[in-house]
């Protein structure tokens, strides 16, 4: 958006975020398989022609400060979708080519639209055998844009080693709403969390542009509340059974857990930014169990201290004097994060 501004990774330094994402990397011709980072060239120019040097050294102004750079994959424009073990090769390929060059420390899971239609519907197991299943009509995958999606990323971090930051931001369409609609692409990303579960660093489902949500009480709760944020992250931190044909998610660890929202309105749509001292009940509520005025869901198994931290769309938003005060996102959760994170919740 044209009233976001650009911001140089160089900007960013004096910033409270300790983790950046580049967004995004796509794919050529939305081919789904052909990697290739979309660039702001008029940015990086050198006598009027793209100059990687100028984008690498402008990454590298983050990364020499001790933060992570991590590259998200996908987006609105980002289609990613692979049929063939042909493509998932290319596919991995060609992204640890663009990692060796611009020197990324990992790679974030932003999928979105048609690339999340991975004709799950007919799944009755998450596990890898499960995604793995052979149709004995023709001796093909059942499931390949499944199965080859998780080979590929499993083989991403296998080949970097476990220092290589793997993280995810799915929309609650496909991860919360399989509770109560399981279809091809609704509740289809909880296969790939399941198989990645080990790989994945942090998980950061989208708790924005949402709408209304089912929790695991069955009750409704609506986006841009502290209730919303609880009973979604809730979801993640219990596990539960999707609707038919009732397949089990175990929960995920709260180390692992950020709770994704909007820098401001404008980075968001339908109502669903939440400001930080909303937030701030949510978070509360979360990690120590302190109550809150209105509250209306109930964590199941009780709080999680070490749940990770918060994740936002986007450092350019946060730096929007149009949008909130500049930087009222990261200053707010940093200050709230200093006050109340343990040693080991600051490592």
């Amino acid at each position: 958006r044209a009233d976001a501004p650009f911001l140089y990774f160089n900007q960013m330094l004096n910033t409270k975020f300790n983790v950046v994402m580049y967004s995004f990397i796509e794919t050529l011709n939305q081919n789904g398989y052909t990697p290739q980072l979309t660039i702001n060239s008029n940015r990086y120019l050198t006598a009027g022609v793209y100059d990687e040097q100028l984008l690498i050294d402008d990454i590298n102004s983050l990364r020499s400060q001790g933060i992570p750079v991590i590259a998200s994959i996908g987006g609105a424009n980002g289609h990613v979708e692979l049929n063939t073990v042909a493509q998932k090769n290319e596919f991995v390929e060609g992204v640890k080519a663009i990692i060796d060059l611009y020197k990324f420390d990992g790679v974030d899971l932003d999928f979105e639209m048609n690339s999340m239609n991975f004709g799950a519907g007919a799944l009755t197991d998450f596990s890898y055998s499960g995604i793995s299943e052979i149709d004995p009509d023709d001796n093909s995958l059942k499931y390949p844009k499944l199965k080859f999606i998780v080979d590929a990323f499993k083989e991403l971090k296998d080949y970097y080693g476990p220092n290589f930051i793997m993280t995810c931001a799915p929309e609650t369409a496909y991860v919360q709403t399989g509770y109560d609609t399981f279809l091809d692409d609704r509740g289809s990303f909880l296969a790939v969390l399941h198989n990645l579960r080990d790989e994945l660093d942090l998980i950061m489902v989208q708790l924005y542009n949402s709408g209304t949500q089912f929790g695991l009480d069955d009750k409704l709760y609506a986006q841009g509340t502290p209730d919303f944020l609880v009973a979604m992250s809730d979801m993640l931190l219990t596990g539960f059974e999707t609707a038919g044909p009732g397949i089990n998610f175990p929960a995920l660890p709260a180390s692992k857990i950020m709770v994704a929202i909007p820098a401001c309105n404008k980075a968001a749509q339908m109502a669903s930014y939440i400001p930080p001292t909303e937030t701030i009940k949510a978070l509360d509520y979360l990690r120590f169990g302190t109550d809150f005025t209105g509250r209306n869901y109930t964590l199941r198994n009780g709080a999680h201290p070490d749940l990770r931290g918060v994740m936002t769309w986007s450092v350019n938003w946060d730096a929007a004097a149009n949008c909130a005060s500049a930087y009222e996102f990261s200053t707010s959760y940093f200050d709230y994060f200093n006050a109340t994170a343990s040693v080991d919740e600051n490592t």
